[in-house]
Parts: structure tokens; sequence; C-alpha cells
């Protein structure tokens, strides 16, 4: 073989090593992003939607952590939101109680859906009420009103 049909046959070799070498790195990327694809659709989008999963410990635990001051209520409705949305089926937010365990009234003609509960029995040192008030309008959630305060 003369030289120089060795030196082509070099650069022909070499070249495909390098177009095989392209497509590895291609390949890896492309499974690297699909495996990130898929995990980021099986993992939660955020904390909001596993702490609706996990239910009534959550949303209580988050509620009583609130600092309270003896005699004041404190206005809690952003966290309720977190679990309950304005617009959402009266349907919808009485499954989610039931789910979350809490007990509720309906109130004035099923306008009103009143949940009250306590962190601990009455009288105990550290006992905080939950008073949470959700107002329909033709079955869709319009409102709500929610407070924690010492018991005691």
């Amino acid at each position: 073989m003369s030289k120089k049909n060795e030196e082509g046959r070099v650069k022909h070799l070499k070249s495909k090593q390098i177009n095989k070498s392209k497509l590895g790195i291609l390949q890896i990327l492309w499974k690297s992003s699909l495996i990130i694809g898929l995990s980021a659709c099986s993992s939660p989008a955020n904390k909001e939607d596993t702490a609706i999963t996990k239910g009534e410990k959550i949303m209580l635990n988050e509620l009583y952590e609130v600092k309270t001051i003896s005699g004041q209520a404190v206005m809690t409705e952003k966290i309720v939101l977190k679990y309950f949305f304005i617009g959402m089926h009266k349907q919808d937010v009485l499954a989610r109680l039931r789910d979350m365990g809490l007990k509720y009234a309906e109130e004035g003609k099923e306008d009103a859906i009143t949940v009250l509960h306590q962190s601990k029995p009455a009288y105990t040192p550290g006992s905080k009420t939950l008073e949470i008030e959700f107002y329909f309008n033709n079955d869709e959630l319009m409102r709500i009103f929610s407070r924690v305060y010492n018991t005691i």
C-alpha cells in the first residue's frame, strides 16, 4: 500500500472514531435529558402538592406553628390557601376535609362550612384552637376566613 493510501485510510478511520464519539456523546446527552424529564414528571411540582397528599398533619402543623399572643387571634388564610383554592368546588372541599380527618359543620343554607379544631385538649397549657370558615357562591369557594388563637 502506498503512503498516500495509508494516510487516507488513517484519516478515514479517525473521522469514523470522531463521528462515533460525537454520536456517543449525543446519545448520553439525550438519555440524560430523557431521564431528567421523566423524573421531573414523576416528582411533585412543589411542596404544596406534597403537603396536600400528606393531608391533615402537614396543614395543622403549619397552622399550629404560628406564633400567637394570649388573647389575640392570628389570621392564617394564606396557609389554608396552600391546601384549598378559590373557585374550588364545594364537594372537593368537603372531600379534602374528610380526607384530612377534619370535622366540619355546614351553616346558613349550606353557603358556609366551619371547621373548629384544637391542637390539644382544652385547658391544656399551649393549647391552640383553629377556626376555618369556607364561604361558597353557587357551590364554588369564594372566600376563606381562618385564624388560630390560644385556647386559654
